[in-house]
């Protein structure tokens, strides 16, 4: 609704910042674990988001949409109908941005336990892909608006596709099959791995999205919310898969999964115009 308003296309960095948070929170996280316990850590922080919350609310209230401004014909609730409409209008979005942010979403379970368990790092150095990935993910975020003034959006959507999963997939396979002669070697290259994945992807989702926004008659707010669930509901059941591949033979490989979808993706690059800058 922000973005329609201002005409301006700042999803992408407001995902970039997501992504901040994100690996903040994380980094503050492994600093207070062991020196403030549990209940501690939560019976503080959740007052003081509480708090940040109710004010940022009341900062946007000026920018909320008015629900008297509209019909309940032109603003359905959110629902089975709605979910209907939303899936009508846009399931191909809806499968490219699973296809989009399924490394994402594996990333946060297993970047440091594939460092940790299958290339031999420590508790410590194991974190470094995590952060690798959450890096390059912010650095993509905020720099898509620069990137959409120099080259059409499709351009980089199809780039984002193959160096996120061609890079991903070698980097991280290489990795594997010399850890046991240069561990230090293939901590490195998952490491590498991990934020080539992170630069290469991190525009797609939010590209697809203000497309998506700007081609369905539902709201911004219901396209989100509709997504996201859609997508949790997807990742539930690749997670459940790919967690099988893993026990049956290694996180690396079923890693591979998720690589292949970004590639796949690029033959989904006819959703994004091959003409408009921004």
């Amino acid at each position: 609704h922000r973005q329609t308003l201002s005409g301006e296309s700042f999803l992408p960095r407001m995902h970039g910042t997501w992504s901040a948070g994100a690996l903040l929170t994380a980094i503050l996280g492994a600093f207070l674990a062991g020196r403030v316990s549990l209940a501690w850590h939560i019976d503080v922080l959740m007052p003081i988001i509480w708090v940040l919350t109710q004010i940022s609310i009341h900062k946007l209230t000026d920018v909320f949409v008015d629900g008297s401004e509209s019909s309940p014909e032109e603003t359905p609730s959110v629902g089975v109908a709605t979910l209907k409409i939303f899936i009508k209008e846009g399931y191909l979005f809806i499968i490219a941005s699973t296809l989009a942010i399924f490394l994402e979403a594996c990333s946060n379970d297993w970047s440091s336990l594939m460092t940790k368990e299958d290339m031999g790092a420590s508790d410590s150095i194991a974190t470094l892909s995590y952060i690798a990935f959450m890096f390059a993910m912010i650095l993509g975020r905020l720099n898509a608006h620069r990137l959409t003034k120099i080259r059409p959006e499709r351009f980089w959507f199809t780039l984002g596709c193959f160096l996120s999963g061609v890079g991903f997939l070698s980097l991280s396979q290489i990795a594997k099959a010399i850890v046991g002669q240069h561990r230090a070697l293939a901590i490195a290259l998952t490491v590498l791995a991990f934020f080539v994945g992170g630069l290469g992807s991190s525009i797609l989702a939010p590209i697809l999205t203000t497309i998506l926004n700007a081609k369905s008659s539902l709201s911004g707010g219901v396209i989100v919310a509709q997504l996201a669930m859609l997508n949790t509901i997807a990742f539930f059941i690749l997670k459940v898969a790919m967690a099988w591949i893993a026990q049956a033979t290694s996180i690396t490989l079923a890693m591979a999964i998720p690589a292949i979808f970004l590639i796949l993706l690029a033959r989904m690059s006819g959703l994004v115009s091959s003409t408009r800058t921004r």
